[in-house]
């Protein structure tokens, strides 16, 4: 009786760090296929950092169980512009999705300027 105790307690202690018990999280990734380096990125507190020409980056949810939603917010490297996409993402808990930025990608300015492409806010001093 004790081993068998005994080893459903380590048993226990063993699949508790396994997946098994954890809640699913969302996954984002975003993808830069634009021309210009994006710095700071960050979706909902979620920081994704810098995103390099030609690269992605991937994040979970924070907390197993929640999905990851709200617009993404960044600066171009090239003039530090602060940007953020005009359409929000969303990913729900236990699946995963992809954002991809282009030249074309329609994005706002923080002051309220109306909705262009990545590429014009690039161009700007």
């Amino acid at each position: 009786m004790k081993k068998l105790m005994m080893l459903i307690i380590a048993l226990t202690i063993v699949l508790a760090g396994c997946s098994l018990f954890s809640l699913p999280k969302a996954t984002l990734t975003i993808e830069n296929r634009s021309s210009y380096e994006l710095i700071n990125v960050t979706v909902n507190g979620i920081s994704f950092g810098s995103i390099p020409s030609g690269r992605s980056v991937s994040r979970d949810s924070p907390k197993s169980g929640y999905s990851i939603s709200g617009y993404i917010y960044f600066n171009l490297a090239i003039n530090s512009i602060a940007l953020f996409t005009n359409q929000q993402v969303a990913v729900s808990e236990d699946s995963s999705g992809t954002f991809t930025f282009t030249d074309t990608t329609m994005v706002r300015s923080s002051n309220a300027v109306p909705a262009n492409t990545l590429a014009s806010f690039a161009t700007e001093d």
